[in-house]
């Protein structure tokens, strides 16, 4: 092989190796959960319910309904006493854009309620803020 055709080899091999390093960081970026405040990750929609039925449901004026839970496949879950309207309009598997917005300060080791992400459905384009649980950090 004569050189230059070793030099052209060796930057594809290079050029290979570093697409498949972009790739694998990029695959990363979108499955891990944020860490620091404003960053953000690409996950997908695993679960919505409310927090005691399976499903989420319309409040009524009979029924005041029983919050909505939304679980993200990267951890990065929300929960709300209230009824969150753009959580009802997204599907499970629905791709969203999740950013932590807050983390609390002082709180016991190990407790790690009280984090607030901002969640955007990529296909309804609707956003929400929730907290971790519905309880901070420390509480009940």
């Amino acid at each position: 092989m004569n050189g230059t055709v070793r030099r052209s080899a060796r930057a594809f091999i290079v050029s290979v190796a570093a697409f498949a390093l972009e790739a694998t960081a990029a695959a990363n970026a979108q499955e891990a959960r944020p860490t620091k405040v404003g960053t953000c990750a690409r996950t997908t929609i695993a679960s919505i319910s409310g927090r005691f039925r399976e499903k989420l449901t319309r409040p009524t004026p009979t029924d005041d309904g029983d919050g909505t839970v939304v679980n993200l496949k990267n951890n990065a879950n929300g929960a709300s006493y209230d009824f969150v309207e753009a959580v009802y309009n997204s599907k499970v598997g629905d791709r969203v854009l999740v950013c932590l917005v807050h983390v609390p300060t002082g709180c016991p080791e190990g407790d790690t309620r009280g984090k607030y992400y901002t969640t955007t459905n990529l296909r309804t384009l609707q956003s929400w803020t929730l907290m971790n649980d519905t309880h901070g950090c420390g509480g009940a």
